[in-house]
């Protein structure tokens, strides 16, 4: 399937990860290991300034009565200088990110395979036990006077609701396909960032974590078919108006 191209793409986040079996069971994050992958030559436009993110995790506690917060290390992302692209490093995983404007596929494929193999090639680990490539897509629409289904399949219909006009929605839906390949998808409104705009999220992340993949190949195999079923899912979940927003001057 050949992926549509539009003059003014929805995409404000375009994401590949991959997971790795440890190559040592029981090994423990490598702090060196972005610094290690930065100085690299196919890293070199990764020059920003690292940053790390952290996020807060919710378990339960010894009694298993009460929860517990706690801060734990997800990641060191490495970005560009202009912070539109970037590369994150974390226990076992690897992401490749680019941000708005989105440079199209035949510019991130390869920036997600040279970022592949030269992770593998100093962390050591090359069996891939998980991937997802996930699309996040911002549809703006010139006008306030909207109806979402104008714009977006697969949302709540309309007048079910004491004959009443939809507003807001959050709508979140995981599918296995027949493959055993995942879809996750998301849809919901979005507060304009600018005066007499609708905003829409469409999110799609498309997963593959039914068996390990250790051949180079056939992990960027799998990686160009979970962008395929992604481009798929999204003309899919679109209408025809929203396709002539995208193609507008």
């Amino acid at each position: 399937m050949v992926t549509r191209q539009y003059k003014n793409p929805p995409i404000e986040e375009a994401l590949c990860e991959f997971t790795f079996k440890p190559p040592d069971e029981g090994q423990q994050f490598d702090f060196t290991l972005p610094g290690r992958l930065r100085v690299e030559p196919t890293m070199a436009e990764y020059s920003g300034q690292s940053r790390t993110q952290n996020i807060q995790t919710i378990a339960a506690a010894g009694n298993s009565s009460t929860l517990a917060i706690q801060n734990t290390l997800l990641r060191i992302q490495l970005p560009t200088i202009d912070g539109k692209r970037m590369i994150s490093v974390g226990a076992n995983t690897l992401a490749i990110t680019v941000l708005r404007p989105y440079e199209g596929w035949e510019k991130f494929r390869p920036r997600i395979e040279r970022a592949l193999e030269t992770f593998t090639k100093i962390y050591g680990a090359s069996s891939v036990v998980r991937i997802g490539v996930r699309y996040v897509n911002r549809l703006i629409i010139p006008s306030i006077a909207v109806r979402p289904s104008s714009f977006l399949k697969n949302i709540p219909e309309e007048g079910n609701v004491c004959e009443s006009v939809l507003t807001n929605f959050m709508e979140r839906g995981e599918y296995v396909r027949h493959d055993g390949l995942k879809v996750i998808v998301t849809q919901a409104t979005l507060q304009p960032t600018a005066p007499d705009t609708t905003e829409y999220l469409l999110d799609i992340d498309t997963l593959w974590d039914k068996e390990p993949l250790d051949d180079h190949e056939a992990i960027m195999s799998a990686v160009d078919k979970l962008h395929e079923i992604e481009g798929a899912t999204f003309e899919g979940l679109i209408t025809d108006e929203s396709r002539t927003v995208f193609d507008a001057q």
